[in-house]
């Protein structure tokens, strides 16, 4: 009687261990599932985000810095053009004097969109203001406007990681739960040596569960 109590106390005790491992094991797969359904719907909107921030980035150039890089080409072909009639010689006096007056008007208007474009030079092709990189400015701008928003892909990535994270821990709650139908079994087996067998097979069992999770959470997950 007295072996019987003491193995009905065992089993009692590996079924309350493994019933608080296997809770804990799955409170943590839960939250690092939940993780990953998080990062996963972060990932989407930072996407959408993105998507709206290069569009307006597109935007902005197109309506604020290209208007002023056309209107600044044009006064400064236009006085580029009156500068090269300027050295014809079958000009008349009067029509030298028009366009000079014309060629000066061009370059003050250049000049002074040129200041308004002042941080734009960049873009252009050194002294040859003829050629804008328009190209290299949308994705200058598009990276400027990126810059704020979190990567999808590296956002999506971690929520597989996380995932898998969950998967591996879910796994390591099994030896757990076999722990408790051992310990049942034993609760239920007459025979001393088989309920003896199916105790310390349980505890193996428990044992395993515990080992594995510790080492997914100390060595594997950090």
């Amino acid at each position: 009687m007295a072996s019987d109590r003491r193995y009905q106390t065992h089993i009692a005790v590996l079924l309350a261990a493994a019933a608080l491992t296997t809770a804990l094991i799955g409170a943590r797969t839960a939250n690092l599932a939940s993780a990953a359904g998080g990062r996963w719907e972060t990932g989407v909107r930072a996407q959408v985000k993105r998507g709206v921030a290069r569009t307006s980035a597109e935007h902005l150039v197109h309506t604020s810095v290209l208007p002023n890089v056309t209107a600044f080409q044009e006064s400064w072909i236009r006085a580029k053009e009156y500068l090269r009639e300027l050295k014809r010689s079958d000009l008349t006096r009067s029509e030298l004097e028009a366009l000079r007056l014309l060629a000066q008007v061009e370059s003050s208007s250049a000049e002074a969109m040129f200041g308004v474009l002042a941080t734009e030079k960049g873009y252009f092709d050194g002294s040859n203001y003829d050629i804008f990189a328009l190209d290299r400015r949308l994705a200058d701008q598009r990276q400027e406007s990126l810059r704020r928003f979190e990567d999808p892909k590296e956002v999506r990535a971690s929520g597989d990681n996380l995932s898998t994270e969950a998967v591996t821990e879910a796994l390591a709650g099994l030896p757990a739960a076999l722990a408790i139908l051992l310990g049942s079994i034993a609760q239920a087996v007459r025979h001393a040596r088989k309920r003896k067998a199916f105790l310390w097979a349980g505890a193996a069992a428990l044992a395993t569960s515990i080992a594995v999770a510790i080492t997914l959470e100390v060595v594997v997950f950090h």
